[in-house]
């Protein structure tokens, strides 16, 4: 399990991502979304992309003979459709690139990929996860139905993107205060061992066993918590 927050180049603007490990079983719903969306709107594909500049990464992608974007294809980020929604923050619609200056020179409407609908994808820190969007090669007007779909969609994914930030959390502060816990204990068993071969009296030793012992007891306790935190 890998977190972090890293600053990325991506184009002309800053990204931070965040990176964490997307449970299987999350994948695997994942997966179900686009191929719902792709089926109910008839669309070539459905996809959820994933931010790592200066690229994008294609997580899951709804499965078909006709889809041009399978999981797991990379593609440069700018000038794309999805980089306008990860920089504007908000749905992205493009009806038919080549009747539309803003879009006409799209690498992504070069390649034949004419309609886009997407939204951006949030971590719950407000850092961009990636985009949810479905492609057409020809012509598509999209309408009310496609956008609360994909809404839909959004909605619930980042409800798993806000699991999986709570539980990583969650790790690094057990790993974090395991470790700050196991630097003092470690010299106080030091201490322990030291006066314990000392000229002690039966009350004194009574006492030092009893801080080795709970010492002893403590730090099988951290080293637990550490191994269960990886």
């Amino acid at each position: 399990n890998v977190s972090s927050l890293e600053r990325c180049k991506g184009g002309a603007m800053d990204y931070q991502i965040v990176k964490a490990t997307i449970p299987e079983a999350v994948v695997e719903r994942w997966q179900h979304f686009v191929d719902t969306i792709s089926s109910l709107l008839g669309a070539p594909s459905a996809m959820i992309n994933r931010l790592d500049p200066p690229e994008l990464e294609v997580f899951r992608s709804s499965i078909g003979p006709c889809n041009p974007f399978p999981a797991g294809t990379r593609m440069p980020l700018l000038g794309i459709y999805c980089e306008a929604a990860v920089k504007r923050r908000q749905r992205v619609q493009v009806t038919d690139a080549r009747n539309d200056p803003e879009w006409a020179d799209s690498p992504t409407a070069k390649a034949g990929i004419y309609a886009y609908l997407g939204f951006p994808l949030f971590w719950p820190d407000g850092n961009v996860f990636g985009t949810l969007c479905v492609v057409d090669t020809k012509e598509n007007l999209w309408g009310e139905y496609a956008e609360t779909l994909l809404a839909t969609f959004k909605d619930a994914i980042e409800t798993h993107l806000l699991l999986v930030y709570a539980n990583q959390t969650k790790s690094d502060f057990l790993t974090i205060m395991s470790h700050e816990i196991h630097s003092p204990m470690t010299a106080i068993l030091g201490y322990s061992e030291f006066l314990m071969g000392s000229n002690l009296d039966p009350e004194q030793r009574k006492a030092v066993t009893a801080i080795r012992r709970n010492s002893d007891y403590l730090t099988q306790l951290v080293n637990e918590i550490l191994h269960f935190s990886q």
